[in-house]
C-alpha cells in the first residue's frame, strides 16, 4: 500500500507517523469521539460539497486518455466502462475522515476556524497517527488534491491489456477519485483517510496530542474537555488568543490540565 505525496507514490514505512488537525464544534458527536476515543468516516454523500466524491468517472477516462491515438482510447474506454461502475460503487460506500495538515493558527485557517469549529466556540484536535493503523486497515491515505492531476495519473497507470488487479490497480484509483477536489478548497490544505468501512474506528488515546481551544470556547465547555483529557496521556492543551503582533493573527498559549 502507498501513500500519495504531491504527484508522486511513497511506500508507506509502518514504522513512522504523520500529523493533522481536527476542527471541530462541540456538538453531540465531538463529545462522543473524545469519550470513546473514536474517528467517525462518514460516506461520501454525507460530506459538505455535494460536488465531492461525484466526479464521472468515464470522462475523466477519457480526459485523462486524450493524447493517445484514437483507435486505442475508443478500445481502452470501451474496456475501462466495465470497471467504472465497480469503481464508484465501492467509492460511494467508503468511509472519509478528512483532516488538515497546515498550521493551526496560519492565515488560509482562520477561515478553518470559522467554517469548522463553529466560529472559534470549537476547538481544534491535533493527531501523530502511525501508518501501521493505515496499512492494517484502511484503504489508503493520501493529501486531497485540488486538480485532476492525481486522478489522471491513476489511470493513465491502469493496464487494461489484462483484468485490473483491485489492489495493485483498482485500489489507487478509488483513492484518488475520493482525494480529488475542486480548486477553491486548496486552502484548506486537507488530507484523506479511506476506510471501506464507515462508521466508528476507535483510536489510540496516545494518538490525541493536543486540543486547542477557540477565541470563544465557553469556560464550561473548557472545564469538560479538560477532564476528559485527562484520560488522553499525551494531550496537551492550548488556547488560540489574539496575537500582539498583528491585528487579525491568532497565536498559541499552554493551558494547564
Amino acid at each position: 500500500m502507498s501513500a500519495r505525496h504531491g504527484d508522486k507514490d511513497r511506500i508507506m514505512d509502518e514504522s513512522a507517523s504523520f500529523t493533522g488537525h481536527k476542527f471541530k464544534p462541540l456538538d453531540q458527536y465531538f463529545w462522543e469521539s473524545l469519550e470513546s476515543s473514536s474517528f467517525y468516516f462518514p460516506e461520501p454523500a454525507r460530506l459538505n460539497d455535494p460536488a465531492d466524491c461525484q466526479i464521472d468517472l468515464e470522462k475523466a477516462f477519457r480526459l485523462a486518455r486524450a493524447n493517445q491515438s484514437t483507435n486505442y482510447a475508443a478500445q481502452a474506454e470501451e474496456l475501462f466502462v466495465r470497471y467504472a461502475g465497480e469503481v464508484e460503487e465501492r467509492a460511494k460506500t467508503c468511509g472519509v475522515f478528512s483532516i488538515c495538515c497546515g498550521s493551526i493558527d496560519g492565515d488560509d485557517e482562520r477561515l478553518i476556524w470559522a467554517h469548522y469549529a463553529a466560529n472559534h466556540t470549537g476547538v481544534c484536535l491535533t493527531f501523530t497517527i502511525p501508518y501501521a493503523f493505515v496499512i492494517k486497515s484502511l484503504v489508503g491515505t493520501a493529501p486531497v488534491d485540488y486538480s485532476s492531476d492525481s486522478l489522471f495519473d491513476a489511470l493513465k497507470r491502469l493496464d487494461l491489456s489484462k483484468r485490473p488487479d483491485f489492489e495493485a490497480d483498482l485500489k489507487p484509483v478509488i483513492t484518488a477519485y475520493l482525494t480529488t477536489k475542486a480548486p477553491e478548497w486548496k486552502y484548506e490544505r486537507e488530507s484523506r483517510l479511506i476506510s471501506f468501512n464507515p462508521g466508528l474506528h476507535i483510536f489510540d488515546r496516545a494518538w490525541l496530542k493536543q486540543i486547542c481551544f477557540g477565541l470563544r470556547t465557553s469556560n464550561a465547555d473548557r472545564e469538560r474537555i479538560k477532564e476528559l483529557a485527562k484520560d488522553y496521556p499525551d494531550c496537551n492543551l492550548v488556547e488560540a488568543v489574539r496575537s500582539d503582533n498583528d491585528l487579525f493573527r491568532i497565536t498559541l498559549r499552554e493551558v494547564p490540565l
